[in-house]
């Protein structure tokens, strides 16, 4: 996953610096790799930890400690797990309260900035991946990418959510009302875990003139049990997602179809 994050940064020409690391590898596809963070040459913006589930809080805290201000995690083995796999994942919430590190994922695609041509994404990209407004958020990699490779659609981003342990879907959407390369949310969603969080972020959207456009799945019993497995997401009634939603003026679909 590591080596297409690079491969992704350098062949869809991101402008900044890359630095791959590993222990022992001196090379990542033709660029110099570093033994850890210690050794780079300055502080990353962001660090994308390609490790295994019990290899990343280390990575997260090292990072931390070294003035990392962000992260992207892709390895599964959190919450969906259940019971163990929830307090491992809570870690990640404890140590964002004590740094400040912002988390995408764990159990994730990662992102891409199509406009700034920066995927930190561990697969290949869609192609072609047309620039434009649309903004796709998704707790599920698999529609992430479905949505992504429609070709129908011009993107600004692409965010796949996964577990979202600090970073959660709304916060995307705050964030998107105040980008003018943004002018509509695609919204592929699980659970809303921060109903407050989600209102205020809906309404940032819908003040800048930014639609929000949602498909929710788990809605029927067997969707919800499906759900939990996925994400550890726990799904509720129906109809009190559409009231809320509607509430907020976010246009609800029924399915894949009708969304896109």
């Amino acid at each position: 996953m590591g080596t297409y994050v690079a491969r992704n940064l350098r062949d869809g020409g991101y402008a900044g610096e890359i630095y791959p690391i590993h222990p022992t590898a001196t090379e990542v596809e033709g660029m110099r790799c570093y033994p850890d963070l210690a050794s780079l040459p300055r502080v990353p913006d962001c660090a994308v930890v390609a490790l295994s589930a019990d290899k990343v809080m280390g990575a997260l805290r090292d990072a931390a400690a070294q003035g990392v201000k962000s992260a992207v995690v892709f390895a599964s083995g959190f919450a969906e797990l259940g019971a163990e796999g929830a307090a491992l994942q809570r870690q990640f919430v404890e140590l964002h309260a004590q740094t400040g590190l912002l988390v995408c994922g764990p159990n994730c695609l990662g992102l891409i900035d199509v406009h700034a041509r920066t995927a930190l994404y561990s697969a290949p990209p869609p192609d072609p991946l047309p620039a434009g407004g649309v903004a796709v958020l998704s707790h599920s990699g698999s529609a992430c990418r479905a949505l992504g490779g429609t070709g129908r659609l011009g993107l600004s981003h692409m965010v796949s959510v996964g577990n979202a342990a600090v970073l959660d879907i709304h916060d995307y959407l705050a964030h998107f009302a105040g980008d003018d390369r943004v002018k509509l949310a695609a919204v592929f969603m699980e659970t809303v875990r921060d109903p407050e969080g989600f209102a205020r972020a809906a309404r940032l959207m819908r003040a800048a003139g930014k639609p929000i456009v949602l498909l929710r799945v788990g809605r029927s019993s067997q969707g919800a049990a499906a759900t939990a497995a996925h994400t550890g997401s726990l799904a509720g009634s129906d109809e009190a997602y559409l009231d809320f939603f509607h509430g907020l003026g976010v246009v609800v679909a029924n399915d894949m179809d009708e969304f896109v």
